[in-house]
């Protein structure tokens, strides 16, 4: 589930609806409830995978996260952060993804936004280390 609309409704619909799903006990119910709107590439090793579907119910923390975000205005929840953030997208990611990282750059006053080339929804270690190494000595 990505970053939904500012002070939108829609995280908390789907958290709710995780929740049901979570209290029956069916695990592959939750993960394709989660994963609705995702690549079938990225939700079949997940169903096959049993350390993985034994991971579901936890996905409610990460639907309650952003449930809060939709709760106020950005910048009330995230404005007040003085700590420099580093934002990390990818340059091949989902569409969903760079709109998301935009509004949380444009929130937090002390961030700074990197674009790692020719990755997606993740990348290799040495790059990422490689980027938070140089943001943390800076």
């Amino acid at each position: 589930m990505p970053l939904g609309e500012e002070n939108g409704t829609d995280a908390a619909a789907s958290l709710a609806g995780l929740r049901q799903r979570i209290d029956t006990g069916n695990n592959t119910s939750v993960i394709e409830y989660f994963m609705d709107g995702m690549p079938r590439e990225w939700l079949d090793p997940v169903l096959q995978n049993p350390a993985m579907l034994a991971t579901a119910p936890s996905l409610a923390a990460d639907t309650e996260a952003l449930a809060w975000t939709q709760s106020a205005p950005r910048t009330e929840l995230w404005g007040g952060i003085e700590q420099p953030t580093l934002i990390i997208l990818g340059d091949e990611t989902l569409p969903i993804m760079p709109p998301a990282a935009e509004e949380i750059f444009a929130a937090i006053p002390n961030a700074r936004m990197e674009i790692i080339e020719a990755s997606g929804h993740g990348w290799e270690s040495a790059v990422m280390a490689e980027t938070l190494s140089s943001f943390l000595r800076n």
